[in-house]
């Protein structure tokens, strides 16, 4: 009777072994698919805030890799394809990583920047320019320079004195991204 019974233990034990086993592999396959989860999401948000920039920043994959690195403050890498060759430049955001409001309103005030200068369509070295400071020279010849909107960012300066330095406010981008336009002529006293 003795080994009967221990025969018995023996299986019931491994059952509960098995039913233990079984109840911990969810949860041990379950953090891989939650840090998928968390990189899905994080990739949904940057295409959500990206989306109005594609256009302006010259692909979807340019505004994403922008919107990202803005975020986490790593580097974005951009991909310019004009007819005879590809080109690439690397942005490094000055700035540490940002929330979403504050990526939106960093590539809002750069394409505000370059628009205002007459670029309209930029290259991934203008958008640089206007992110982290540097030389644009626009269509009518006329070289304008941009201290760079993550670059005053990293220096302190608020939302609103970076949207007043180019001679807009915060406001008018919350509105719908009708930010008044000024002209170059107009500009001409402004510290660009």
């Amino acid at each position: 009777m003795n080994r009967a019974l221990l025969s018995h233990c023996a299986i019931l034990a491994a059952f509960a072994t098995g039913i233990v086993c079984a109840a911990e592999t969810p949860t041990l396959s379950a953090e891989p698919r939650a840090a998928t989860s968390a990189a899905a999401e994080q990739a949904q948000a940057a295409a959500r805030v990206a989306a109005p920039f594609a256009t302006f920043a010259g692909s979807t994959a340019n505004a994403e890799a922008l919107a990202t690195a803005l975020k986490t403050g790593t580097t974005a890498t951009l991909t310019t394809t004009p007819a005879q060759a590809s080109a690439t430049t690397s942005i490094v955001p000055p700035t540490k990583p940002m929330g979403w409001a504050n990526v939106s309103h960093s590539l809002e005030l750069a394409q505000f920047a370059l628009t205002d200068a007459g670029v309209f369509r930029p290259t991934t070295a203008e958008l640089s320019a206007a992110l982290v400071g540097g030389v644009v020279v626009a269509p009518s010849g006329k070289t304008v320079a941009l201290p760079g909107v993550l670059k005053q960012r990293a220096a302190g300066m608020a939302w609103s004195e970076i949207a007043q330095r180019y001679g807009t406010t915060m406001r008018a981008f919350n509105r719908g991204g009708n930010a008044p336009r000024s002209t170059m002529a107009a500009d001409a006293g402004r510290v660009h």
